[in-house]
């Protein structure tokens, strides 16, 4: 697929504007981010969204959300369930978000001209249509998990659907990242814009696959988290500078 580089940036601005609306309406609309109730906590999670992701057994359900008869769990399960509603419209634009920015440095690269370039290009949308649905299948099991009272109504495999799905999503997001950091790099040819950006991708998928694979040090996943918000922030900046570039020259030619 060969689209001229302004519609190409327009895709990953529109898609952009939609991921900023809907983070900033999930946050405002529920209160913003949350502390587990068990917290500090030998997962070492600060935030209980994103343990409640990796939960590893049953009983960490309660170590995030709190007792369900206590005023801690009542709000935390309330709030959870709110922010994971909301994460349906935020999923689905980040998810176009990253399928626009391999499309829109294909085009800026000169597109589909050789094998390496297809196979990044649909590896990319590939991965795009993963970690939308790693994300919708994860969230259909949290909303599911805010509703059990007690440790031994929380089915076993709707702890094992959690852990395959939510890891879909993340590695799917940091490997698309890393792909993404190398189309940068190519198109900057290395230099420090290129490093940049690269950096913003790569470094928090770093973080994160660690956090996931090693116990104990789950806020690696939350700065990384913030890190990679950052690059999509940038990423967005630059496919605008971009539009706004090819916009003016078209107007100036014309």
């Amino acid at each position: 697929m060969n689209l001229s580089i302004g519609k190409s940036s327009f895709l990953v601005c529109l898609a952009g504007f939609f991921v900023i609306l809907s983070a900033a309406t999930m946050l405002i609309r529920t209160g913003g981010t949350r502390k587990p109730a068990v917290h500090p906590n030998q997962r070492g999670f600060n935030t209980a969204i994103l343990w409640f992701e990796l939960l590893e057994s049953p009983d960490e359900v309660f170590m995030v959300l709190g007792d369900p008869s206590t005023p801690q769990g009542m709000e935390l399960r309330s709030a959870m369930d709110a922010l994971n509603k909301y994460d349906f419209l935020f999923m689905a634009s980040y998810s176009a978000l990253y399928a626009a920015l391999f499309l829109f440095l294909n085009t800026l690269l000169g597109g589909t001209k050789g094998p390496l370039d297809r196979a990044i290009l649909i590896s990319g949308v590939v991965l795009s249509v993963l970690m939308l649905t790693g994300d919708l299948f994860e969230n259909l099991r949290l909303l599911e998990l805010t509703r059990y009272a007690g440790i031994g109504e929380v089915p076993q495999i709707s702890m094992l659907m959690l852990a395959i799905w939510t890891r879909v999503k993340w590695f799917s997001i940091f490997i698309a990242s890393i792909l993404l950091a190398a189309q940068y790099l190519r198109y900057f040819s290395a230099g420090i814009s290129g490093v940049t950006m690269a950096m913003l991708f790569v470094a928090p998928s770093v973080a994160g696959f660690t956090a996931i694979l090693f116990p104990g040090i789950g806020f690696l996943l939350e700065a990384g988290s913030n890190v990679l918000g950052a690059g999509w922030i940038a990423a967005i900046i630059h496919a605008f500078a971009v539009f706004l570039k090819r916009k003016g020259s078209s107007s100036a030619s014309s």
